[in-house]
């Protein structure tokens, strides 16, 4: 085979293309891996940024007006990250497109947050599901109830776990919600809208 004394053959053209082309899946996949790390991140902020607020007026809530509907009012006070809010007055998103919405109950006298996780898109729908229940556990000393509701195959999927001062008798501990049982309730709801509901505190 002749080579050009300018050029290279084609066999060596060949592989450096073929170089080039496993370093920019490699590059590709990275930057996959790391923008989907940046956006569990993300939403942790944003349920954590949720949780402190509802935290830091505890014992306020009772005067409010608006009991089905919070949002408005921290918008108000500008305790709601502005990448949350779209031109929907009432409601609320995280980084993922899940809808949050937040009521005052006047059963509980706390407010009650509401994560609705929207699983059918296949992709990365299961570190989405687990990111968002280690986020709310790390709440459990503060924490009355957590509760989530979904359906699978085998019928209702309904779990309640309860924070530190409310875990007695034979409830469920927050604190004792094993990786192993978030994935097994975020594995059967792939493919299915899910919702974690968050009593935030009870004063009864």
């Amino acid at each position: 085979m002749k080579v050009s004394q300018f050029g290279r053959s084609m066999v060596e053209m060949i592989g450096v293309l073929a170089i080039i082309g496993v370093l920019s899946v490699g590059a590709i996949a990275g930057y996959s891996k790391a923008m989907l790390k940046y956006k569990l991140n993300k939403q942790s902020a944003q349920y954590n940024q949720l949780l402190a607020t509802v935290y830091k007026y505890d014992g306020q809530w009772g005067i409010i007006e608006n009991f089905d509907n919070m949002i408005p009012m921290l918008k108000s006070l500008n305790e709601i990250p502005k990448e949350m809010i779209n031109n929907t007055e009432s409601r609320i998103y995280d980084i993922f497109h899940n809808e949050l919405t937040i009521y005052y109950s006047t059963l509980y006298s706390a407010p009650v947050i509401w994560i609705h996780l929207d699983l059918k898109e296949t992709g990365n729908s299961m570190e989405i599901c687990r990111n968002a229940f280690i986020t709310v556990k790390e709440w459990h000393e503060n924490m009355f109830v957590m509760e989530s509701f979904g359906t699978s195959s085998e019928g209702n999927q309904n779990l309640q776990s309860f924070g530190d001062s409310h875990c007695i008798d034979n409830r469920k501990c927050l604190v004792d919600l094993s990786l192993k049982d978030i994935d097994n309730l975020c594995h059967a709801q792939l493919g299915r809208d899910f919702t974690i509901r968050i009593f935030t505190a009870d004063h009864r």
